[in-house]
């Protein structure tokens, strides 16, 4: 990787030092965090889409427009490799450009669709289609289409040859769980259950069968955290997340923790105070959250993140005045 200044977090000069607790017991880890910034994305954007795939991060769609909510959607396609340090311009995605879309990596293939281009509560703009793309020939296959237009923001997890949509939205918040069977090309939604919070702009990460998700917003910020398990079809809620939740925020799976980063406080746009740049831990087999200080750049929201070469990639989103960046950095454990 090119050579760059690291950035390291020692509470209050850059650096962190982060105290686990197992449970009950007073043993404590400390674990430091290194984030180095990277080769920055040649084009600037946020509410973008990303995976990684044999040591590259893939960033798509987005928009770099945010002062005129029809226009600026990307159809574009970048691909970060980790080793160089170089970004590299993939053909464009055939389908429309959009925001907020999916994508699940199964093998040497990637399921990707859905997302929103266009205005707000039109049926239209929530788009349904969804590709199979197989990276290595660059082959796209036209699948079927989602079932209804709760396609925005979904938050994704791959098990047993089925991919899963949790919380996507149409009007701005659900409740609702979808399944593709990658065997048979089909789309089915798990029973509605108004027990879960109903939420838009959720997070989450999967480990193993279980995908952790919540956060969001509806009539206010949600806090509330579920473990969904995609092998039995159920759910079960956890402990909330610290800080009375947040709406637009990233998060990655690393060395079985889930890290959750930057979003907002509130939906409302106009104060820039309520963005967020602080890096949470959730620790599953606690079932317990740790605060592990802040990212090197003011509060941000809508950044996507990958998981690639053992370390967590991530950047892009807007910042406190609405304008799309292009940054990119990575995070890891010293140890």
């Amino acid at each position: 990787m090119t050579s760059h200044c690291h950035i390291l977090f020692f509470c209050s000069v850059f650096a962190v030092l982060l105290n686990i607790s197992a449970g009950c017991s007073s043993r404590k880890v400390e674990q430091e965090l290194i984030i180095t910034p990277c080769a920055p994305l040649p084009v600037a954007r946020t509410s973008a889409t990303c995976f990684a795939y044999r040591g590259k991060c893939y960033v798509f769609g987005g928009r770099n427009d945010t002062t005129n909510f029809r226009k600026g959607f990307l159809g574009d396609c970048w691909a970060y490799d980790t080793m160089s340090d170089k970004w590299t311009r993939m053909p464009d995605m055939p389908f429309k450009p959009r925001t907020k879309a999916a994508a699940v990596v199964v093998d040497d293939y990637v399921y990707c669709g859905l997302g929103f281009n266009g205005v707000i509560n039109t049926d239209s703009c929530y788009l349904k289609d969804w590709w199979r793309w197989h990276i290595p020939t660059d082959t796209w296959t036209r699948l079927a289409d989602f079932p209804t237009t709760d396609t925005n923001m979904p938050v994704t997890a791959y098990y047993n040859k089925k991919i899963y949509s949790i919380f996507p939205t149409h009007s701005g918040s659900s409740r609702l769980v979808y399944e593709y069977d990658i065997q048979s090309d089909k789309w089915s939604q798990w029973p509605d259950d108004w027990h879960i919070e109903t939420i838009g702009g959720a997070t989450g990460a999967q480990i193993d069968s279980i995908c952790y998700a919540g956060g969001g917003y509806f009539l206010g910020m949600k806090s509330q955290w579920y473990a969904f398990n995609l092998a039995s079809a159920t759910y079960i809620r956890k402990h909330d997340m610290p800080g009375g939740g947040r709406m637009f925020a990233s998060a990655a799976l690393l060395n079985n923790r889930i890290y959750v980063f930057g979003g907002r406080k509130t939906a409302e746009y106009a104060k820039s105070e309520t963005l967020l740049n602080d890096i949470l831990l959730y620790d599953y087999t606690a079932d317990r959250w740790h605060y592990c200080g802040t990212l090197p750049f003011s509060g941000r929201d809508q950044m996507v993140s990958a998981v690639a070469s053992d370390n967590i990639y991530f950047g892009t989103g807007e910042d406190r005045d609405l304008i799309p960046q292009n940054d990119w950095y990575c995070l890891k454990c010293a140890d």
